[in-house]
């Protein structure tokens, strides 16, 4: 490092390596949180890192991972996952990357003895001039309507069932490590990196709403797994009308995929109870209702605020030009929960999917339980099977059951309950 007499390279422990995770992160115009950081410390390998520092700056980072990779006829290598690789905009265009690419391969090759080194670059023009070469991924776009088994796939063994996340990690490990028996390429898997590749999955999967997961299994061996999310901007899934065991029902007009313009509610006699309007400004919609039985109280103005998903991050109520009930929404990590609060901060509730099931608890001053849902959900996200219960002394009673069926605009589309 001759030609960088100013830079110093440390070694990365316990106290620094939140400083090597923010560094990183800042190369890429991105924010360490504390659940990034938690899981550097989990999976990164001190000793193989990387940390240039300039004074008492990181400036570069790069890390590596010893791993194993899969060969033709059944074999295995050892290779280096490099991974981290970073240098601040402030030192971009010295020769940085290229000393720090240096002293990782000679590191690789002769301190931890791999053959082989590979990486996911955000940028692969980049990395030709250090030996590395490009592979391929394809990424195909399935029309359920039009597909099908393939004729040697027979399904009498077959059983798909939905995972939990732990159990989801569990089983992508399986069903990664023993194709590595038969396909070249693939990386062999621990429960840390793929608990890792599932929260990035649920990650992607957060502006549409919660991660399915489910597994494929022959004569209860996991032989596929698959994690999906179901999208509200598609163009299936249009609520046209819901029906309640009451009789009563309620209409939907639904434009640009996702939102409502009108809402016409209609009791069990077939006489219109009231309708709303939604009036649209971009991802802002104001709410005013024409009542039209006169017993009904006056309704406030509504005014929601979305995101361009179509999922709701502010309510306001507006009487006399005031705003008299305000809330915002949380989203947590995994898009399983979400948490409803007032601007003070009081949780006012919150809501959590597991699979086709959902629970909603309403809180009383933002401690204690009120009363909860239980909601037994269908593939497009709405209600099928409701159970009411109220909260009293510490526990839990069902005082209300009721169904509701959707009927949906899905040209060629097949509806599937779960």
């Amino acid at each position: 490092m001759k030609q960088f007499a100013n830079l110093k390279r440390k070694k990365i422990n316990a106290e620094n390596i939140s400083d090597f995770a923010e560094a990183e992160a800042i190369a890429y115009t991105a924010l360490a949180s504390e659940y990034y950081i938690k899981r550097l410390k989990k999976l990164a390998n001190p000793n193989r890192a990387i940390a240039l520092f300039d004074e008492n700056k990181i400036i570069g980072t790069a890390n590596s991972f010893g791993e194993s990779i899969s060969l033709p006829t059944n074999k295995k290598a050892k290779v280096a996952a490099v991974s981290y690789v970073s240098v601040q905009p402030t030192h971009r265009r010295q020769g940085i990357l290229s000393e720090m690419m240096k002293i990782q391969l000679n590191e690789i090759h002769s301190v931890h003895k791999e053959p082989l080194a590979i990486l996911w670059p955000s940028e692969s023009a980049i990395y030709g001039r250090f030996g590395y070469a490009p592979t391929h991924e394809k990424h195909y776009s399935i029309s359920k309507n039009n597909a099908k088994f393939l004729p040697q796939i027979s399904s009498d063994n077959l059983k798909i069932n939905f995972l939990n996340k732990k159990e989801a990690i569990e089983y992508y490990v399986q069903v990664n490590n023993k194709l590595m028996e038969n396909r070249p390429g693939v990386m062999e898997l621990t429960n840390d990196w793929a608990e890792r590749r599932i929260e990035d999955l649920i990650s992607n999967h957060l502006s549409n709403g919660p991660s399915y997961f489910a597994g494929i299994f022959d004569n209860k061996t996991p032989v596929g797994i698959v994690t999906y999310s179901i999208e509200n901007n598609n163009e299936y899934g249009k609520i046209i009308r819901s029906l309640y065991p009451s009789g009563s029902e309620t209409h939907y007009e639904i434009f640009d995929k996702w939102k409502t313009l009108s809402e016409i509610k209609i009791d069990a006699s077939g006489d219109t109870s009231y309708v709303n309007h939604w009036e649209w400004d971009s991802l802002t919609v104001d709410i005013n209702r024409d009542l039209l039985w006169d017993d009904l109280p006056p309704f406030p103005l509504r005014k929601y605020h979305f995101n361009e998903f179509g999922r709701l991050l502010e309510a306001y109520n507006i009487e006399n030009d005031s705003i008299v009930w305000h809330r915002v929404w949380e989203y947590e990590d995994d898009g399983r929960r979400v948490k409803s609060r007032t601007t003070d901060g009081e949780l006012t509730y919150e809501a959590h999917w597991d699979n086709n099931s959902r629970e909603i608890i309403y809180y009383n001053g933002g401690q204690f339980p009120s009363y909860k849902y239980e909601s037994t959900l269908n593939e497009y996200y709405r209600d099928i099977q409701t159970k009411y219960y109220d909260y009293h002394d510490g526990y839990y009673t069902v005082t209300l059951v009721w169904t509701e069926n959707s009927e949906y605009e899905c040209p060629g589309f097949e509806q599937v309950y779960p």
